[in-house]
This record gives C-alpha cells, structure tokens and sequence, in this order.
C-alpha cells in the first residue's frame, strides 16, 4: 500500500495539496493537511465549510473534524514573533490507539452539500512517546486513570497566562522548571485576548490564527514535558459587569456584546442564547478538532468561577453545561474529561453533581491553615457527588507572607491523604513560585506520589490519632485492609505560624495509630521525609484489634507513611 498519498479523487473540486504523515507512534499524531482553491467568506465557521475525514482500522470507525490552520516559525528579538510558512490551509488530526493500518477518507461540507475530496492512509506503529494514553476516570471513582491502567494524579499549578510580549518562551521556562521536578498538570486559559497569546477566538466565529499556533506550541511542549493540560476555555471575565471583580463587559474584546459589534444585550443571555450557544459550539467544535489529537490534553474546562456572571441562575447553568456536555462527547473522539469552575469554594450542587461533569473543582483563597481548611473540600465533593475532586485554584491572601511555600508544601500533601484526586494548585505561578523559586517543593511530593498505585484500590479514610496533641494526622486505607497511607503535621508548620516567627522542634517518642487493617497481620511501614523525599525509617508492626500503632521516628514539621501488608 502506498501510504501517506493520494489514491482516490472524487470530487469536483480543486484539491492543491494533501500531505500526510504516513507512519504514526501509538497516541502520537496523524496530520494531514490540504489546501482548496474554493475561498471561503469564514473558513472558521463550520456552518459554512467544514472540512472532515472518516478514518476506518483498528480503533474502529470514527470521524474527527478538520480546522483552518496556518504554519509559523518563531523566532525571538526583543520578544516573540511569528513568521508565516505558506499559506493557511485545512488540516485533520488524529491519534490511533491501536496498531496497525488506517484508512482517512477526506471530505467537505458546505452550502453545495457533502463531498468526498480524497482517501489518504496511514500505519500506527508500538513506538508510543507516551504509551500511557488518555486520561480517565479510575475504577474507584476516586482517582484519575491512564488508558493502561496507571494512576495519574495531578501536581502542579495554574500557568494560565505570560508575558505577552516572550509568548511561547515564557511557557519553555515554565514548563522546563515544572517538568525538572516532576510536576504533570498545568491549566491553561483559551479565554479572552486581554489575558495572553493562548486565546484562540478573538470574535465571533473568528479564530487567531497565530494563538492557535503558540497553542499547538505549548500542547506539543507539554507532551514532551510530561505535563497534562487542564484546558479552559471561558472564564467570567467578559460576562460581567461587577466593579469588584475584574469584569470587562464593555471592552472591545468581549466581542459578544452588542455594544461593540456583538449580537447580546446582557452578559447573562450568553446562556440562553441560541446565536451565542451556536457560536459557543462553534468553538468547542475548533478547540476539539485541532487539540484533541493530543495525550497533554487532562480535560476541558468549560468556564473559569463561571458563578461571577452577571445575574448566574442554576436551571440556566445546568441546562447550558448538558447541553455543551453533550456536544464535547459526540465531537471528542478520545473522550476527554469534562469539569467547570466556581469563585465559591463549594460550588453549584446542582451542576457539580450533573453527570455530564466528569469531576469537580474547588478554587479557595485566604485560608490561614492549608492543611485544615483547604484539603476538606475535595473529600467533602467526594461523598457528595462520588466522583473525583481536586482544588484547582488556591491562595492565600498575600503571597509575600509566604517567601518560603509553606502553603504550597501544605497544599501539595495534605489532599492526598484527605481522599483528594489531585494536590491543590497554586494561582500564583508567575509572582510567587517562580519569583521566590519555589520549584524544589513540588520534587518530594511529586516522586512520593508517583510510587503510590492510587488508582487501582479503593480507599477510605482511616480513623488516625498521635500520643501527641500538637501533631495531626490525616491517614487513608484500602478497603481490603492490605495497605495504608498517613501524614502526621506539627501544627507549628502553617504558613501564618511560620509567618510570625513560630519555631518547629524535633517531635520524639510519639506513637500514632491507623484503623483500617486486617487483625494479626503484620504491616511493614516505611517513612518519607516530605521536605526532602528520603526514606528515614523502616518498621515493622502487627494489626491488633484493626489497629495498627506505630511508633514514629523522630521529625520535624512532617512526616509520611506507607503500610503495606507484608
């Protein structure tokens, strides 16, 4: 078989070019992209054109969607700039999930009907860069999976913007210093043109074609980073009119209001609708055809605290989030996680527990104990909703109060053990982890949590308790008993305690106990140091009474277990 070529030619147009990558790594990217001498009034409007190929083998028979696409090359002096490479054209992207030959059957939707344009093929290799696959649900409705069956639990932060001036070379510092200490999740925002180079439509039905780059850029960065992406797509911003919040209704970027060309008189009718819903869709259909192909891609996030929109009503939210729920599923192929957001740290219970979410967040900020305060919230969402939950966004009021990242360290391991899908992630990337380079914090947590096969036992809180009243503990079992996991904090180590000056002392002689196990059985324990990742002690103790009591090992500030069975 020729592959990569053109072996059919069915219609009556004019197909200039078709190029192909003709063998492709498992999870990696089959592209081909083609140019139409038909000109197009708006090449981003599916309503208009769409471009689509039917793609037959192995996976099945599926059919992914084309986009409108133009090459640059980037180059830096005194900032960012992008340089065209051709001309724009359409492209496909897909990735295979399983080996051997494909099948792509190209063709065009317009206002003349459906046409098929050409056949192309390809063959998928077991050569995956990142054989893991996508991201799901885990069997224990707790954690996050990959397709193979490995725990993905996310470590990072929110790098939802740069410097708009270095662009895509804000987001190679960013990402080398997060991947160097093993940090897998980063959130990025796709929303509007005030934030960053990332926001892909600047108008109704209007794409930049230069932000969809620098996003291909980072998606393809990420990949190779190891980093997984919380894509966002909205946030409240354009939607409200609020003085307290940044809100920027009446700004020209906020192209659906009617005052600046837009077709809505209020924020809140972007919900209701049927042009802006429409428009909306057009969107999430562009954002999925030409970012979905891609393994880096966590999950959508349909709006950022979408509760700070002018005059927010729950049966409108729920019944707008089922309805593009639903959309993302018949379009998304590779089946992505869907999630949405809200400023109150407990959410909508109505939308949070619709199905057509496939996790909740929790964003909180102020809190003067991370550990107590913010860490409840994912397994409070848990019991409730019984799906996954994490805290998206966290801070406290002034990141300056912390130069250390005591809230950060708090925030990375204290959900875990709380039955949290993920750690809490900091907002403040850009003025406080990399001001203060805080980078070596997330190392420890990272490694520790990437021993632990979460995914695959079902866990539940285990009763714990210290000989010592200053010391709290947070622990978690596996329902059969056969393993453990605990953390024991001073309570000097708070990032306000730390703030004012309060000192930490070694903690000697103290004895904590974990329910959970299985009666005369002996469990081999093995302690972490959480601030530098070392294993300090190794003991061994038998369950009495379902009762495992362990003596600890001398610490200060911190430490973590692991019980297994032996």
């Amino acid at each position: 078989m020729c592959k990569g070529r053109i072996v059919a030619l069915l219609s009556l147009y004019t197909l200039q070019a078709l190029a192909s990558n003709d063998v492709v790594s498992l999870y990696g990217k089959f592209e081909t992209c083609l140019h139409l001498s038909e000109v197009y009034d708006n090449p981003f409007n599916y309503s208009e054109v769409a471009v689509f190929g039917d793609i037959g083998g192995p996976d099945g028979a599926v059919t992914v969607d084309g986009f409108y696409y133009q090459n640059y090359s980037r180059t830096y002096t005194d900032g960012e700039k992008l340089t065209p490479l051709g001309t724009p054209q359409w492209c496909l992207r897909y990735s295979p999930k399983h080996v051997g030959n494909f099948t792509v059957t190209l063709a065009v939707t317009n206002a003349s009907g459906t046409t098929v344009i050409a056949t192309t093929s390809f063959e998928a290799v077991d050569q995956a860069i990142n054989p893991k696959g996508f991201i799901g649900k885990s069997p224990n409705g707790i954690h996050f999976q990959f397709q193979n069956g490995s725990t993905y639990f996310p470590v990072g932060e929110n790098v939802c913007w740069v410097d708009p001036q270095n662009g895509t070379y804000d987001y190679d510092v960013y990402f080398e210093r997060l991947s160097d200490v093993g940090v897998n999740y980063a959130r990025l925002w796709l929303t509007d043109s005030s934030w960053d180079d990332l926001a892909v439509q600047i108008g109704m039905a209007n794409f930049s074609l230069p932000n969809s780059w620098r996003l291909d850029y980072v998606v393809e960065l990420a990949e190779v980073k190891g980093i997984h992406l919380l894509m966002c797509t909205e946030s409240f911003n354009c939607f409200c009119t609020n003085t307290k919040n940044p809100c920027f209704w009446g700004q020209d970027f906020c192209y659906y209001n009617k005052a600046v060309g837009g077709i809505l008189d209020l924020p809140e009718e972007f919900f209701t609708n049927p042009d802006a819903m429409n428009d909306y869709k057009n969107k999430l259909r562009y954002v999925i055809a030409r970012y979905s192909y891609s393994t880096a891609v966590f999950a959508w996030e349909f709006f950022n605290e979408v509760d700070l929109t002018d005059n927010y009503e729950t049966t409108v939210q729920a019944n707008w989030t089922n309805e593009m729920a639903a959309y993302v599923r018949l379009l998304d192929v590779n089946q992505h996680l869907i999630s949405t957001s809200y400023s109150n740290s407990y959410g909508d219970s109505v939308v949070q527990g619709l199905d057509a979410l496939s996790f909740t967040m929790t964003h909180n900020y102020g809190s003067l104990d991370i550990a107590a305060d913010t860490a409840q919230y994912p397994y409070k969402k848990l019991l409730l909703y019984k799906k996954p939950s994490y805290v998206a966004e966290f801070g406290i009021t002034n990141e300056d109060d912390d130069p250390l990242g005591v809230s950060l360290h708090n925030g990375l391991w204290a959900p875990l053990f709380s039955l949290g899908a993920g750690s809490c992630m900091t907002w403040w990337w850009d003025t406080w982890v990399d001001h203060y380079q805080l980078y070596p914090i997330f190392k420890p947590f990272a490694s520790f949590v990437s021993s632990l096969d979460l995914a695959n036992f079902n866990w539940q809180q285990s009763n714990t308790s210290s000989s010592d009243a200053s010391v709290r503990t947070w622990g978690m079992t596996d329902i059969t008993g056969r393993r453990g996991l605990g953390w024991l904090q001073d309570d000097c180590y708070t990032w306000l305690n730390q703030h004012v000056g309060v000192e930490c002392s070694y903690r000697t002689g103290m004895m904590v106990t974990f329910s959970g196990c299985w009666n005369t059985n002996a469990y081999s324990a093995t302690w972490y140091s959480p601030e530098g990742g070392e294993v300090i002690d190794v003991s061994l103790q038998r369950c009495v009474g379902n009762i495992l009591n362990y003596s600890v090992p001398p610490f200060i500030r911190d430490v973590a277990v692991v019980f297994v069975l032996v």
